[in-house]
């Protein structure tokens, strides 16, 4: 996918997410300068700011998730929203609960048994519907939907909490 469309798509679900939890640690990747978030240096030096420029770098101010140090001061890796997303998407089509007891089958057939073919078998159907399901899934419009739908849900489980807290807090 273009960098370009990737940004803009990004763009969209932190528009779409905008109040909930799902992302919310959204910072914007600028090529250039050091966001604020993580300038435990000094600014930019004009050569690395030259240096970054002719580094190619087609697309500035792309939301992004993760970069930050973890909890032994290493830098984790950094992705964009939508890459984000995506990898959320394919997580939840892929781990259902029939593929995970199938995957988890103690103790495994033996390979080359008729046993070890059928549990294969099945294992790869499985795989292959839910990489039909993410093909559906992936184009731009048809995420975008299935982001608003998810991030309504999302809104209304959080606000089920925030109420049921709010009782709580009033009961006692």
């Amino acid at each position: 996918m273009k960098p370009r469309i990737e940004k803009k798509l990004s763009h969209r679900l932190v528009r779409i997410f905008e109040g909930t939890r799902v992302f919310d640690s959204v910072w914007i990747d600028d090529e250039y300068y050091r966001h604020p978030l993580f300038s435990w240096g000094e600014a930019l030096t004009p050569s690395q700011i030259r240096f970054n420029k002719e580094c190619n770098v087609k697309v500035n101010h792309v939301p992004s998730v993760g970069g930050e140090p973890d909890y032994w001061g290493e830098g984790t890796d950094h992705f964009t929203v939508l890459s984000a997303y995506r990898d959320r998407v394919w997580s939840e089509i892929l781990y259902t609960d029939r593929l995970c007891k199938l995957d988890c089958k103690w103790p495994r057939p033996e390979e080359g048994t008729a046993e070890f073919e059928e549990w294969q078998a099945e294992k790869n159907a499985l795989l292959d519907q839910a990489r039909r399901a993410y093909r559906r899934q992936r184009p731009g419009n048809r995420l975008m939907a299935h982001a608003r739908g998810e991030a309504a849900s999302v809104r209304a489980s959080e606000a089920e909490e925030a109420r049921k807290r709010a009782e709580r807090r009033a009961s006692r």
